[in-house]
């Protein structure tokens, strides 16, 4: 559909309805095979940003590794840093990749900070890409940060200091590598990720609700049943004159 678009004469560099460029929504789809989307990627001295979605990187890094190698290699040196690093209300482009469920996330991840990503420069709201990565459950791309030098703690926009292992939270087994991470260094990271550990009061709690929910239903069948035979009794003497 993009292909018959473009070829109709859209305007890829013009804005939509959210005042962002239309070659973001254009590149970003799945329809698109990677040579048509290399072929829409603008030169080095025409790289569109926007605040609300960030840049191109922003959007490729989503899983389009490819195009976004391509697109680095037209960045001119002098604005690498600008450019990868651009924070945007999504966070960087890191930020994206490595809260990304992508099949390429960590080849993506690397080929960013071989680029300069930064692993301190903050989304607003969040934090750094460690604490998103926490958040998300992106256990992989935990270990590929620690191993490239993330820290554990980080200031959000507002001031207030956040750890991984709060982020983490709701995922035991990051927990369980940032924990080990502390006490035995980068020889925890090389461990295979564990099975996923059970929170056993959630599962008790499940299955004591469940085991309760049978027994209601036991009982309303049986005050039904006798409410059935109280009725069946009632027609029998009615027809007896009882």
């Amino acid at each position: 559909m993009v292909e018959i678009l473009i070829a109709a004469g859209m305007d890829i560099n013009s804005m939509d309805y959210f005042d962002q460029p239309t070659l973001f929504s254009a590149i970003s789809s799945k329809s698109l095979t990677d040579e048509l989307r290399i072929k829409l990627l603008p030169d080095g001295n025409n790289l569109n940003q926007c605040p609300r979605e960030g840049n191109l990187l922003i959007e490729l890094s989503l899983g389009f590794l490819s195009a976004a190698r391509e697109l680095l290699a037209r960045v001119p040196a002098e604005r690498m840093h600008q450019y990868v690093n651009y924070v945007s209300l999504r966070g960087t482009a890191l930020y994206c990749a490595v809260t990304s469920s992508a099949e390429q996330s960590p080849e993506m991840v690397k080929l960013l900070i071989e680029h300069g990503a930064g692993l301190k420069i903050a989304k607003p709201s969040h934090g750094t890409p460690l604490m998103g990565a926490c958040y998300f459950g992106r256990y992989e791309m935990v270990a590929l940060l620690l191993k490239t030098g993330a820290r554990t703690t980080c200031k959000k926009a507002d001031g207030t200091e956040v750890t991984a292992v709060i982020e983490a939270r709701l995922h035991p087994e990051i927990v369980s590598l940032l924990k080990s991470f502390e006490e035995r260094g980068f020889e925890a990271l090389d461990e295979p990720k564990p099975a996923r550990i059970a929170n056993m009061s959630r599962v008790e709690e499940c299955v004591k609700r469940i085991a309760e929910e049978k027994e209601m239903k036991r009982k309303n069948r049986n005050e039904e049943e006798k409410g059935n035979d109280k009725k069946e009794k009632k027609e029998i003497e009615g027809e007896r004159g009882i």
